[in-house]
């Protein structure tokens, strides 16, 4: 559906000669849209997050947990998260604000943007994980596809196959517990950067729907629950050694 629209308006823009040929196929376009819904990424909650950055924390892989975290938080989308490096972060010590720079962005193609989140717990465990990481090198060093091949394998891990889960879930998932915990759809269109408050509402609301009835499989939950602490132990211990 995406590429039907993409295709109606190149050929506008770069024929516009036959912009009034293309009525009737607009039309068709324009009705598609509204009867078809689209098959939207499962949303990850916040559990699974925090158990997929505690197998990373275990297998040492410090800078995709962080990854992970940041992803979430800030409802990065993939191409977004897969450029930053850690001086695009500011982790403040002093508030607890880690504020995180987009130098460029799907929505401001060229122009910087910040995002900002107050939490203690969260300064001091990016701190930790990326205490060995050179500052102005990418968090993620290799190629789009090695990351949702990594992100599958954890998915496989943790028994998730049947849930679909794939990267864009971290930014969907992000936003719906954002919104959950705070009811402000404000909040989450500046910090998603959406424009369009109607699109961000069916966009919140059709995840949160989706979380009521996503099921972890029975067969999960004891990893699920290790790594799970092992991420929280993991981010208790460095908030004491920093405070």
């Amino acid at each position: 559906m995406t590429k039907a629209g993409w295709l109606l308006s190149g050929i506008k823009r770069l024929y516009p000669r036959v912009r009034r040929e293309l009525a009737i196929s607009q039309q068709w376009y324009n009705n598609w849209c509204r009867e078809h819904t689209p098959r939207r990424a499962t949303p990850i909650t916040w559990h699974l997050v925090q158990a997929f950055a505690g197998l990373c924390i275990h297998l040492r892989w410090h800078r995709l947990a962080a990854l992970f975290l940041i992803s979430f938080v800030f409802f990065l989308r993939t191409g977004e998260s897969l450029i930053l490096r850690p001086d695009d972060l500011l982790l403040s010590q002093s508030d607890g604000c880690t504020v995180v720079r987009l130098a460029s962005s799907k929505t401001s193609p060229g122009a910087q943007q910040s995002l900002a989140h107050f939490d203690n717990i969260l300064v001091e465990t990016l701190r930790s994980l990326l205490a060995r990481s050179p500052p102005d090198k990418p968090l993620w060093r290799w190629s789009l596809t090695h990351f949702r091949n990594c992100f599958t394998s954890i998915c496989n891990f943790f028994d998730l196959e049947a849930l679909e889960l794939v990267p864009y879930s971290l930014r969907r998932g992000g936003a719906t517990f954002f919104y959950t915990q705070t009811n402000s759809l404000d909040s989450v269109m500046i910090r998603g950067r959406w424009k369009d408050q109607a699109t961000a509402r069916i966009y919140l609301d059709d995840a949160r729907a989706t979380l009521v009835r996503l099921g972890i499989p029975s067969s999960s939950r004891p990893l699920i629950s290790l790594f799970r602490n092992v991420f929280l132990s993991f981010a208790l211990r460095s908030a004491r050694e920093q405070g």
